[in-house]
């Protein structure tokens, strides 16, 4: 299983200052390192949503790792593949088992796509 951490309300992805601070320790990252995570601001910078230490960080600070406007979850998938999408902040997890596709009722689509019309 693959684990996650997207934002479940409104308002925006973020981390507390203790949380990014705990995040460049478990990374040995310092001011002016590629992928440092500002404590002033709490964003993520070039560091995946899948990042191991993002997950420990998460799950060690609970809700103390929620920046000014989040409310950070940890979501968990099958496969390896996924994409966030996010409405005012508030993100969902999409996989390709998650996403449905409308299938035009044909021939042709009922020999390659049997199971669709189950």
């Amino acid at each position: 299983m693959t684990k996650i951490v997207i934002n479940a309300c409104y308002g925006g992805f973020g981390l507390s200052p203790e949380a990014s601070t705990l995040l460049n320790e478990k990374k040995n990252l310092k001011k002016g390192d590629k992928h440092f995570t500002n404590p002033d601001h709490g964003y993520l910078n070039n560091i995946t949503r899948h990042d191991k230490h993002l997950i420990e960080v998460v799950e060690e600070l609970g809700e103390k790792a929620n920046g000014r406007h989040a409310d950070l979850i940890i979501m968990t998938t099958k496969g390896y593949q996924y994409r966030i999408e996010e409405y005012d902040g508030n993100e969902s997890l999409e996989t390709p088992e998650t996403d449905y596709w409308n299938i035009i009722d044909t021939p042709d689509t009922r020999d390659r796509f049997p199971e669709a019309f189950l």
